[in-house]
């Protein structure tokens, strides 16, 4: 799913392994300003807006199964090898 509203990439944490995980977990505050801290991951991804090594957010609940965000332009990039 594309969210341009979303400032990053999450993953739902049921898709994750173990060593995925990278010790690190940010704050995340959604739109009715609930917060949740939800654990960094480093995963290879393949979808037709983002491919390659990323790092994301996994959340245990996410509606779907990856939510792309808009992501800074050297991680766009990564869509023209994704062909």
């Amino acid at each position: 799913m594309r969210d341009t509203g979303c400032e990053s990439v999450v993953v739902r944490r049921g898709l994750v392994e173990e060593n995925q995980l990278t010790g690190e977990s940010c704050l995340l505050i959604m739109i009715d300003k609930t917060e949740l801290l939800a654990k960094w991951v480093a995963i290879n991804l393949r979808s037709p807006y983002l491919c390659g090594e990323v790092k994301v957010l996994c959340i245990p609940d996410a509606i779907c199964c990856v939510i792309v965000g808009s992501v800074k332009e050297r991680e766009a990039l990564r869509i023209l090898t994704c062909l």
